[in-house]
């Protein structure tokens, strides 16, 4: 919803009788000559918006010989967005096979861009942790059009698992992120192919 206000009008002969209200998507509205808000009002709420950027309102006022003007004050347009953002696809590793024992300590990855309709995407809260399903919270975020990511050089263990959850332009974004994990690191190893292979690389 989307709340306008205004100073009142004034009429010096026969007094102030009211407004007339619209709410649409026309930029230059006339509403008709019928009152329907009062001569006191200086406030008005549209009723609930549909997701859209062309919202506008209007507002011409009336006296009560019954002389309107000829033309109306507008305002807008309002940006309507309550639509989370997809979620990312095809997130994977360009660097690392999962639950695969590696030497490397950078997980290089990979995914194609979510989407939003209404206000655009602003990007994503990313988090590197050891819990499968973590949700980021916004502590960090990239840009919309990165679709790669490199790892800070993560310690040696069994549990490493990055998440990703979108956010749009106007902050909405869905209760869920993608996951992807665990990466198996070991950087103590004797680095042969054997062990390597034998994914018990980090079994001491």
């Amino acid at each position: 919803m989307v709340k306008a206000s205004w100073e009142p009008a004034q009429d010096g002969e026969s007094g102030l009788a009211g407004y007339s209200i619209v709410w649409d998507t026309s930029p230059d509205t006339l509403p008709d000559d019928t009152v329907n808000l009062g001569a006191d009002a200086t406030e008005a709420e549209s009723a609930q918006l549909a997701d859209g950027n062309s919202h506008y309102f209007h507002i011409r006022s009336g006296d009560v010989a019954g002389n309107w003007c000829d033309t109306a004050v507008h305002i807008g347009p309002f940006w309507i967005d309550t639509t989370p953002p997809t979620l990312v696809t095809d997130l994977r590793s360009t660097s690392h096979e999962i639950e695969t024992c590696s030497a490397d300590a950078v997980v290089q990855l990979a995914w194609t861009s979510a989407t939003d309709e209404s206000s655009g995407l602003k990007g994503y809260w990313i988090l590197w942790d050891t819990s499968p399903d973590t949700l980021p919270d916004g502590t960090v975020e990239i840009g919309p059009d990165v679709t790669i990511h490199a790892s800070t050089e993560l310690p040696d263990g069994k549990d490493h698992y990055f998440h990703i959850r979108s956010v749009d332009n106007v902050g909405n974004t869905l209760d869920e992120a993608v996951h992807i994990g665990p990466f198996y690191i070991d950087t103590t190893g004797d680095g042969s192919a054997e062990h390597v292979a034998s994914n018990r690389c980090l079994v001491k």
